[in-house]
């Protein structure tokens, strides 16, 4: 077991740049789509593109109650949700589950578009 541990901690190491786990941490951490644009939900009333949220159902770095107020706030989003029990990770690991929810997505959103 030992060696398998080592064995995973050196290949993302060798992978993965530390600094940029922190910086994108920091940068998701200090982001606010409403800074110098007004009302945080006035902000999202405003955004017209065709939007897709994923909630997942045990993700508490990013809470699925916070996903639905996106959702309902954002006139074209629709909400799509993750029943997983692995957490934030479960967008990486419930691949199939993810990607058939972004089919259907993009699938009703192309019935949507006028023909060309």
């Amino acid at each position: 077991m030992e060696s398998y541990l080592r064995h995973q901690g050196d290949k993302l190491v060798d992978r993965f740049d530390a600094r940029c786990y922190v910086h994108l941490t920091e940068v998701m951490d200090t982001h606010d789509v409403s800074r110098g644009r007004g009302e945080y939900l006035e902000v999202l009333r405003r955004i017209q593109q065709p939007t897709l949220v994923v909630g997942i159902t045990t993700d508490i770095l990013y809470p699925l109650d916070e996903q639905r107020e996106l959702a309902e706030s954002i006139p074209n989003a629709q909400l799509a949700v993750l029943e997983a029990p692995q957490g934030h990770d479960a967008f990486l690991i419930e691949q199939h589950q993810l990607a058939e929810k972004l089919r259907r997505w993009c699938e009703a959103f192309l019935d949507l578009l006028p023909d060309v």
